[in-house]
């Protein structure tokens, strides 16, 4: 007897509990934001059929980072995954961008690059590691 009411107990505990965490599945612009992230599946797409991406040289005092078009222009966000604080945003003009890394923390970071290169949208990740 002692372990039924054990068990009701925990189960009423748990549809409790249940009911207090919130289950919203979709947001309520979910069409507005479908199609921002169907943009950015046609981005990158768009990269991985034109081999339209960029590479980048890593040295002790600075980034050097080529996009294979040089009249690509855009934005290049350097992202910091573990520390918000240190990500910063460059302009990409003429295909080519140059990053004093003396300031930067060690660790891991991320180039996230979207760009237009002629009427096309663009988006590739790179990650590389600071030591």
């Amino acid at each position: 007897m002692f372990s039924y009411l054990a068990f009701v107990g925990m189960m009423l505990v748990f549809v409790y509990r249940t009911t207090l965490v919130r289950s919203d599945l979709v947001s309520e612009n979910y069409y507005s934001e479908e199609l921002k992230y169907q943009n950015q599946i046609e981005k990158v797409e768009n990269t991985k059929s034109k081999q339209n991406e960029f590479s980048y040289t890593f040295s002790a005092d600075k980034l050097l980072i080529t996009f294979n078009d040089l009249n690509a222009n855009g934005k290049l966000l350097l992202f910091k995954p573990d520390n918000a604080a240190f990500d910063k945003v460059y302009l990409i003009v003429k295909g080519e961008l140059v990053i004093q890394t003396r300031s930067l923390p060690k660790g891991k970071w991320i180039l996230k690059a979207d760009w237009i290169s002629g009427s096309k949208p663009f988006y590739n990740e790179q990650v590389f590691f600071k030591e």
